[in-house]
């Protein structure tokens, strides 16, 4: 008798223990959603939800690393800023200089690379004014490059959409070097669909720092004989780039991939072309099947890169995509005269300046005047930032 009120006991236990882990689990059914699920669903729910759990606690445990390292480089660089002054007797001042700017990269900071190739560690507030110093500077004697986007009315949404991503990349390229380019938007009209589609794909448009926008046709801005039109269709391979010259790159996106577009448009106006010398300085790699027609901001950063290098075998690969197949000619097949000017800077090309510093100069001449027109630049430009407000804006 004492027994059977044992594993009755028991069984009641028992029973009370499994109703109350069944209702454990239809709460936390309900509470996942599941209750209305097959278990087939269930089942795969539950797979989603365990396999996102892996993922948040990876995420945790990265970032929990990534503050650990941060904090050991902050006392790192804390200690070598004690140290330095013993071992390098430099005075204090000095120190000064130098040190502070490692500092602030252990915090919220930016790395940044000068004319020299430098990585220079700054807060990101220092980089941000850096950078504005720099696109101040290239607007006053920067290389003038311009996007001409007169090709707008004739593409559909989805192209313009894709040219206006890649006026953005443009842009982010051109505040990172160390030597920034005057950009020009031409043939821009703020009512069209392609200035929409720009306002649309990129925070900020209106006001990019170092971009200037107008809705007048690249030939009513600058002077004829100034204009280097870019074109993969043209005869002329370009080979060195002129301060002096306005060069213009197509802002088309044809998923047809029509020839002779650009070209056309150039030599009709009677304007010179030249080609990027991808055939002079590479070539296919043996079964590739790739083409030389790059994007807008892949030529942009090419020339970018060949600026402040002077040797196409550098610049050259930064904008051709592996999967075009493209490698290096070997040096025994590039004509000597072309291959001995790589990396040859004009006399008057000082690349180991900096513009994201302000020299005192540049104090008095901002003081002066907030607007510096060179004397290279047409009468057209100088009667741009005060004619055409609407359509212009100085970013």
């Amino acid at each position: 008798m004492k027994m059977e009120r044992t594993v009755m006991t028991q069984e009641r236990h028992h029973t009370d223990h499994t109703n109350k882990r069944m209702e454990a689990a239809d709460e936390e059914m309900e509470s996942l959603g599941l209750e209305d699920l097959s278990k087939k669903q269930r089942r795969k729910r539950l797979r989603y939800l365990h396999i996102a759990e892996n993922r948040r606690l990876h995420r945790k445990e990265k970032k929990k690393e990534y503050k650990q390292r941060k904090k050991e480089r902050a006392m790192q660089i804390q200690a070598q800023a004690k140290v330095l002054p013993a071992e390098t007797g430099d005075s204090p001042g000095n120190q000064f200089q130098e040190i502070p700017a490692l500092l602030t990269s252990a915090g919220n900071g930016a790395v940044v690379t000068t004319a020299g190739d430098q990585e220079v560690h700054m807060s990101k507030l220092e980089s941000q004014k850096r950078i504005k110093t720099k696109l101040e500077k290239a607007m006053e004697k920067g290389l003038r490059v311009v996007l001409d986007m007169s090709f707008g009315e004739n593409m559909t949404q989805k192209e313009a959409s894709r040219l206006a991503g890649q006026v953005g990349r443009v842009h982010g390229a051109n505040k990172l070097c160390a030597r920034p380019f005057h950009l020009y938007l031409t043939s821009l009209v703020q009512d069209g669909m392609l200035y929409r589609e720009c306002v649309r794909r990129n925070d900020g448009f209106q006001h990019f720092m170092g971009v200037k926008q107008t809705a007048k046709h690249f030939l009513d801005v600058f002077e004829k004989k100034e204009i280097v039109y870019l074109s993969p269709d043209s005869p002329n391979d370009l080979l060195e780039l002129d301060d002096d010259k306005v060069y213009i790159i197509g802002g088309l996106v044809d998923e047809t991939v029509q020839k002779n577009v650009t070209i056309t448009q150039a030599t009709d106006k009677g304007l010179q072309t030249a080609r990027l010398p991808i055939e002079l300085f590479m070539q296919r790699q043996p079964g590739s099947k790739g083409n030389k027609i790059l994007t807008v901001n892949q030529v942009f950063e090419i020339l970018l890169k060949f600026y402040v290098t002077r040797d196409w075998k550098i610049a050259l690969p930064v904008g051709l995509p592996e999967r075009k197949g493209f490698i290096l000619r070997p040096d025994s097949s590039i004509p000597i005269d072309v291959l001995n000017k790589q990396g040859v800077f004009p006399l008057e090309y000082d690349k180991n300046s900096d513009w994201g510093e302000k020299t005192s100069e540049d104090s008095e001449e901002a003081s002066s005047s907030s607007i510096r027109v060179t004397s290279r630049q047409s009468p057209d430009v100088r009667k741009c930032a005060d004619v055409d407000s609407k359509s212009t804006t100085y970013t």
